[in-house]
């Protein structure tokens, strides 16, 4: 006759212990893995707005020293699929820069069955952690803006541009979905493809991503970026709380 050894069983004590060491380290991983997740949005942020940087820095010698346009002459400040796709959009940011960046232009992006992927990675005009719409078919909105302070009908000629390493080329801007910093003089986030420091977003932890006139892009707070009144700072320097220029001349009022 055998003699079976005593099999060996958690007691409920033990199973306890187990399950509770379990909840603990999953509620230490919790917190590791957000922050991870948010540093890989950060990163991947400012090296995609960087590209656009260089983007735009190759599109200076290719135009002969152009800034891309915001906009088409007259066009609506939030363009449709319709304007997108428009043959006067051939110099506009949107449909000029991502091709430098070896990515799709937004035109091409136009028609119903491509709109989605506007939205997804891979494409020039999405950065995560940006509260995109749930329709993808309706009009497009886009979460970095070209500096409109530097545009009309004409962008202006980048050599007077007095402080280039300063002066804001593109932000993250915000759009229709996402909260704004509660400060009584921002403008409502749009999501159109120009703006200055009143629709400045800081989705990246309270800062948020700004591209210079000459190429470079850094991440900057909020408080960096936007006065309290919720306004560009009146003559920014490093001194008075503002890093950011908007206009070719530092000493011109931006919110003028």
């Amino acid at each position: 006759m055998k003699n079976s050894a005593p099999r060996s069983a958690f007691t409920l004590v033990e199973l306890l212990v187990v399950v509770s060491i379990i909840g603990l380290l999953g509620g230490l991983a919790i917190p590791a893995i957000q922050a991870a997740t948010k540093k890989a949005n950060t990163v991947g942020t400012l090296n995609q707005l960087g590209q656009l940087g260089k983007a735009s820095m190759a599109y200076l010698v290719e135009s002969g020293g152009k800034l891309p346009r915001e906009k088409p002459v007259g066009s609506s400040d939030s363009p449709s699929w319709t304007d997108i796709r428009n043959a006067a959009t051939t110099d506009v940011w949107y449909n000029v820069l991502p091709p430098l960046c070896g990515m799709k232009a937004a035109y091409e992006y136009s028609t119903s069955a491509n709109r989605v992927n506007f939205y997804k990675k891979g494409s020039m005009f999405f950065l995560a952690g940006a509260k995109y719409p749930a329709s993808k078919n309706a009009s497009p909105v886009f979460a970095v803006a070209i500096n409109s302070k530097l545009m009309g009908d004409d962008p202006i000629n980048p050599l007077v541009i007095q402080k280039p390493c300063r002066t804001a080329l593109f932000i993250e801007s915000g759009l229709p979905d996402e909260q704004s910093l509660a400060l009584s003089g921002q403008s409502p986030y749009t999501g159109q493809p120009h703006a200055f420091a009143s629709r400045f977003i800081a989705r990246q932890g309270g800062k948020g991503v700004v591209v210079f006139c000459d190429g470079h892009a850094e991440l900057l707070d909020s408080r960096e970026v936007i006065g309290p009144s919720g306004k560009a700072w009146p003559a920014p320097q490093d001194t008075s709380g503002g890093k950011v220029i908007w206009t070719p001349d530092p000493n011109e009022d931006p919110n003028a």
